[in-house]
């Protein structure tokens, strides 16, 4: 992954496929990971990504997630 819309066809290819070893492959090895391996729920989210070039590849050293806020009750909108 020498550019990073390298780094999204792979992200969006890994996805779709179901490769998890390919969807690892595009983190930092000393990202830290919050799940169990299991789905939890989906949701409507935005995603950012703080990308780094690491022996020539771009990885994923931090991302972040977040779910938009209804305004009225202030409560996160987790479904479309």
């Amino acid at each position: 992954m020498r550019t990073v819309r390298d780094l999204f066809e792979h992200y969006q290819t890994a996805v779709l496929q179901k490769d998890v070893d390919a969807f690892l492959s595009i983190f930092d090895s000393n990202i830290h990971v919050f799940a169990e391996g299991t789905p939890l729920r989906s949701r409507q989210n935005r995603l950012t990504w703080v990308l780094q070039k690491k022996a020539g590849q771009w990885k994923i050293v931090h991302e972040h997630t977040a779910a938009p806020i209804d305004h009225q009750s202030g409560k996160a909108i987790l479904k479309r």
